[in-house]
């Protein structure tokens, strides 16, 4: 009844008003629905990363499920170490501030993985599609002199091993159990700010 009312409001002040422009909602109801419902202002720090935030979701609720993908599922706390367990490998590669990291692999955890510790090593991710020809892969792994590619087996060809300069780790070779070895903790968490890079789109 009230949108009637408020039709009827318009048409009898506004004889000229097409009809598309009627107004069907009160002011009071547009102010909720402009404003009101979407107030979702947070009290997140300025200056921290999503690492930061990360850390501290892990210390708050490390047995949470995280990801769930398919049948598998992924606490924060494992989801950490798995994370730290490959930071430790990117910076034997000499991945830091703002170094790319090229991943070539499918949707899964073991993506959000690579991202993470990209992320975590003080670098940047580049995403490359699995479905990309040879030559537009290469184009992106030349271009942007990443200097570790992380991947899965099915995407390793001749090609790829002969003319990739960069260090290649197959994750899907490698056992989750020797990532997550616990008491293999990386060194502190390094400084990684709001202006970090974060990622690099071809």
């Amino acid at each position: 009844i009230t949108h009637l009312q408020q039709i009827y409001r318009e048409t009898l002040f506004n004889v000229d008003l097409p009809i598309a422009g009627i107004e069907m909602l009160t002011d009071e109801e547009k102010n909720r629905l402009l404003y009101e419902f979407n107030d979702n202002a947070t009290g997140l720090s300025i200056g921290k990363s999503l690492c930061h935030f990360f850390t501290h979701q892990v210390d708050q609720a490390p047995w949470r499920v995280i990801i769930s993908f398919n049948e598998d599922q992924v606490t924060s706390l494992h989801l950490s170490r798995l994370v730290e367990g490959l930071v430790r490998m990117l910076r034997k590669n000499g991945i830091g501030p703002d170094c790319p990291v090229a991943i070539l692999m499918e949707r899964s955890p073991l993506m959000m993985i690579g991202i993470m510790a990209a992320w975590k090593a003080e670098g940047a991710y580049i995403p490359i599609g699995a479905e990309y020809p040879w030559q537009r892969i290469r184009t992106i792994l030349d271009d942007s002199r990443a200097k570790v590619l992380l991947t899965q087996t099915i995407y390793i060809d001749p090609q790829l091993e002969e003319n990739y300069q960069g260090n290649i780790i197959r994750l899907d070779n490698i056992r989750l159990s020797e990532l997550s070895h616990p008491g293999t903790g990386v060194e502190k968490d390094r400084e990684i700010d709001q202006y970090s890079l974060a990622y690099i789109i071809y």
